[in-house]
């Protein structure tokens, strides 16, 4: 694929490991213009935004590190920037909302010293979180233009494919920041679900339980469910959150609550020990009819 190209100040040539994983990031804004400055104004980068329009602009080489991580860490490996392909997009992220929209207070200082209270607005379709995220509750999210979503499935899959990434390592700032960072947030929900429909040209996922424990566990991580560690083992709290997006999405997945699901040990009460099922289950690898699911 050929994208349109700008060249962001900051980041570092070559790189200390190959490609692993993708991050997405959004850029707290409301322009493509107003991304790039920011991002050069804070010594950030990444290596791709995507606006509004769905335009994807190329900002740095995937043969060089872009700084969009900060104190990260996937997979039990820091520095995710050596690692990684950062991809901004510009939406506005959280905010209050009123008639008017979304909204952000702030405060700006004039070179005088007056202080003065600002309000930042969006008029894109505000959208609640559905998962755990207390911190967010009196907050909407702005949500991701469907031109947005579409050129996120097809970056996201042309890396992929260059790189030999699969779905469980497409991620977001907050799962390798959690606790510092919130972005993409609970509006892309909507595009990770999509993201599984258009990976699923990919095939299984390849490897021991382990393997496909951690990729369970980067899904219900992803949909905004706490599970701890990413680490393949399947504990108290993979349980519960495969538990909650069982019960969240049921009607994404078009099963019952409570239902056997695909075979005759796999129900909402006995899903320890099926990782392979549930993996199967919530698309990470085939194995149903899409149709009749």
């Amino acid at each position: 694929m050929k994208y349109q190209t700008v060249q962001l100040k900051n980041y570092s040539k070559g790189r200390s490991a190959p490609v692993s994983c993708i991050v997405f990031h959004y850029t707290a804004g409301n322009t493509l213009e107003s991304a790039i400055n920011g991002l050069n104004a804070n010594k950030a980068s990444s290596h791709y935004i995507i606006d509004t329009d769905g335009t994807i602009i190329q900002t740095v080489n995937e043969s060089d590190r872009a700084w969009h991580a900060g104190d990260s860490t996937w997979n039990g490996t820091s520095y995710v920037n050596s690692f990684s392909i950062g991809i901004e997009i510009v939406n506005f992220g959280y905010g209050a909302a009123d008639e008017s929209g979304l909204y952000r207070n702030y405060t700006l200082t004039s070179g005088t010293g007056t202080t003065m209270l600002m309000k930042e607005t969006t008029n894109l379709e505000p959208v609640k979180p559905l998962d755990h995220r207390p911190e967010t509750s009196t907050y909407s999210w702005a949500k991701f233009p469907y031109v947005q979503a579409a050129s996120a499935f097809l970056l996201a899959y042309d890396i992929a494919s260059r790189h030999s990434i699969g779905i469980e390592s497409i991620i977001g700032h907050e799962h390798i920041s959690p606790g510092r960072k919130l972005d993409p947030g609970p509006a892309f929900r909507d595009i990770w679900l999509g993201l599984y429909d258009y990976f699923e040209l990919f095939g299984p996922i390849v490897g021991n339980d382990k393997t496909v424990n951690k990729a369970v566990q980067s899904h219900c991580a992803r949909m905004g469910f706490k599970v701890g560690d990413i680490d393949g083992v399947w504990g108290k709290n993979t349980q519960n959150a495969v538990e909650q997006v069982w019960d969240t999405y049921a009607e994404r997945y078009r099963f019952s609550k409570t239902k056997i699901v695909i075979d005759n040990n796999v129900t909402r009460d006995n899903l320890k020990g099926n990782a392979q099922s549930i993996a199967q289950l919530f698309k990470l690898i085939p194995g149903f009819d899409n149709k009749t699911r």
